[in-house]
């Protein structure tokens, strides 16, 4: 089927880079508007933040949802904590805390059920890296896991010798997602192999209190102890090898903190250094501690009326959310970065203030925001009451969840689902982010689409790509076609910058399906096989009907077609035919390959199963080559 430019263009901006509007590197007081009056909008909706321009989604609403466990409404839902991602490794699902229980979404926001309840608030439920139905939890003395797609539970290993095991409630799973750091019967802390079904030797506290436990990049653990102190053994935070032999102290004092690895890959701990008796930068500061010899970087300094909670992603940014816990009103008492959410470039380089959060300490606990991002970084949640308590007359605990959506930085996305971490596709089209790209920003004329916008150049492994935009902080591009399947560096060199490397995995299909929002989060950009119009809430699809889905990253074709040139008509096929499920039932695939006239885009037309579910938001997933695509919604009706 042909779509021409003018019908496919009313469904979106294929190309059309997403702004970011957060402030950055502005250190200014910035008071929220209406802050004793202003009102979150519905669950589902979005607002946009009066002072910095985020775009948030309010993804629950608490006092509607049904309590699985107790009945009658629930009074809060949140995030579980900074340090524990809720998003599984493709950002297709997220778990919330229901109170006592966990609830499972999908990657929009979108409610999909609840967990067993034996997965409860004390359980410690950890995403693997290695299969995105996959949760780890512990119950008792052993390590289980649960299937989200199956609701299969398994016992992975059971620890004899201890009556219990915990992560202590901010620890995570390994960055090579085959390793937990436990605590046995709350003194032994030991490190645990997945693959090998192996613990390892297991150290012994000796009574001496201690508080968290983490496990690093590089399989290493820090114990952070209730004791500060200077190089004395059992306080402030400690370094041991999987073996758990102690290394070195990396910290004077425990705090708030997360691991991640820096912009050259070494593993350092973000932290702040609010009780570090001798701080070596900075009045209670964001600091970058290296584990390899414990160097401090001050990464911002906040006033001493500020805590603060802290998660990173894999790499490049952390996020930090600051609260004060005295109930201030502005201008009263505020100072720059309170009570906001904050992202923070790991060289020290850059501060983006995203959002003021809006959470009042009307209770001791539940209030706290408690940031926490995806592994890559390009999404966040965070709970607020929004002062309801005060507004509305709320319950005491109250909190509901939201979410900001981040572009990507320092890589290469997908450029419909701007995923991150599932390869790239030959042909595709793909964002890359970073800083300082280009001077300025331009956009390509037609097809067929230049290799060269404002003297900037962006090579794959040498091979020069086709380019749709360029700017200072985002690049439009088109993968070579001829790249075989395997690792690739990515180049981008202009006038206005040094040579900007990343490296990255060709696949032999990655898909990404374009969405309205342009965020690869949401309603599909489908349309109609008849009359062309977008599939929506307003003119769903109706079960039987064929439809057009667009995508990128479909992989090889039956004839070639050059890079930057649009394809032809009647458009070559893809040489792999993707499967489409909707709402979990498998379509007819009645056409797959590039869409006529575009350059980079594929079009899969699909007939709605006749079985398939009905609502504004059933999910849809493409998958080619064994890869899934990003989880976009449809209507029917």
């Amino acid at each position: 089927m042909r779509i021409g430019w003018l019908k496919l263009s009313s469904v979106f901006l294929l190309l059309a880079v997403g702004e970011a509007f957060a402030a950055s590197n502005d250190s200014n007081v910035h008071l929220p508007l209406a802050y004793g009056t202003m009102e979150p909008p519905a669950s589902g909706s979005a607002y946009t933040d009066p002072a910095f321009g985020t775009s948030i989604k309010r993804i629950t609403n608490a006092m509607s949802t049904d309590n699985a466990d107790r009945g009658g409404k629930l009074a809060w839902i949140v995030n579980e904590y900074s340090t524990a991602s809720p998003f599984n490794n493709d950002n297709s699902r997220l778990i919330l805390l229901h109170q006592s229980y966990f609830g499972l979404y999908d990657g929009n926001g979108n409610f999909l059920g609840n967990l067993p309840l034996e997965i409860n608030s004390s359980s410690e439920p950890r995403w693997s890296r290695q299969d995105n139905s996959t949760l780890y939890y512990h119950r008792g003395n052993q390590l289980k896991s649960y299937d989200v797609s199956t609701g299969f539970l398994t016992v992975v290993h059971t620890f004899s010798e201890y009556s219990a095991i915990a992560g202590n409630g901010e620890t995570d799973i390994s960055h090579d997602g085959d390793h937990f750091v436990f605590v046995g019967d709350g003194r032994h802390v030991f490190v645990y192999t997945i693959s090998a079904d192996r613990k390892m030797t297991a150290f012994d506290t000796g009574g001496n209190a201690f508080d968290a436990v983490y496990i690093t990049p590089d399989n290493n653990v820090t114990i952070t102890w209730l004791q500060a102190g200077l190089n004395t053994r059992h306080t402030g935070i400690e370094l041991f090898d999987s073996n758990m032999n102690f290394l070195r102290q990396v910290a004077h004092a425990g705090g708030h903190m997360h691991m991640s690895r820096d912009l050259n890959g070494e593993e350092v701990l973000i932290w702040t250094n609010s009780n570090d008796p001798q701080p070596a930068c900075g009045q209670n500061a964001i600091v970058k501690v290296r584990l390899a010899d414990g160097v401090q970087t001050c990464l911002l300094s906040l006033d001493w009326s500020l805590a603060v909670h802290i998660t990173a992603a894999d790499n490049t940014w952390a996020f930090v959310e600051t609260y004060n816990p005295s109930n201030v009103v502005p201008p009263s008492g505020w100072y720059p970065y309170t009570n906001e959410l904050l992202q923070i470039k790991l060289d020290g380089g850059e501060v983006r203030r995203l959002a003021h959060h809006r959470s009042r300490p009307l209770n001791s606990y539940n209030y706290m925001p408690k940031v926490t991002a995806s592994r890559d970084g390009t999404r966040m949640v965070y709970a607020s009451n929004f002062s309801l308590q005060s507004i509305l007359g709320y319950s005491e605990e109250y909190s509901d969840v939201y979410m900001i959506v981040n572009a990507p930085t320092n890589s290469v996305a997908n450029g419909a689902s701007f995923q991150v971490n599932a390869g790239i596709a030959p042909g595709s089209i793909v964002s890359i982010f970073g800083t300082g790209l280009t001077g300025e920003a331009q956009s390509a004329a037609g097809a067929p689409v230049p290799k060269v916008l404002l003297d900037t150049v962006v090579s794959f492994n040498n091979v020069p790509a086709p380019l749709f935009y360029v700017s200072p902080t985002q690049i439009n591009a088109q993968v070579p076609f001829e790249l075989p399947p395997g690792g690739a560096t990515v180049e981008v060199r202009s006038l206005s910058s040094s040579v900007v490397r990343q490296t990255i995995t060709i696949a032999t299909a990655a898909p990404g399906i374009f969405t309205t929002n342009q965020q690869g989060t949401g309603a599909g950009a489908i349309l109609h096989a008849g009359d062309f119009r977008t599939v929506s809430e307003s003119a769903p699809a109706r079960p039987g009907e064929f439809i057009s889905i667009f995508c990128t990253g479909l992989g090889p074709l039956t004839s070639p077609v050059a890079d930057g040139n649009a394809a032809p008509y009647p458009p070559p096929e893809t040489i792999l035919t993707p499967e489409v499920r909707v709402g979990g039932i498998v379509a007819n695939v009645s056409f797959s390959g590039l869409a006529p006239g575009f350059v980079g885009l594929y079009q899969v037309n699909i007939q709605v199963p006749l079985a398939a579910p009905t609502g504004n938001a059933v999910p849809l997933v493409l998958t080619s080559g064994g890869v899934s695509s990003n989880i976009v919604t449809i209507a029917i009706q």
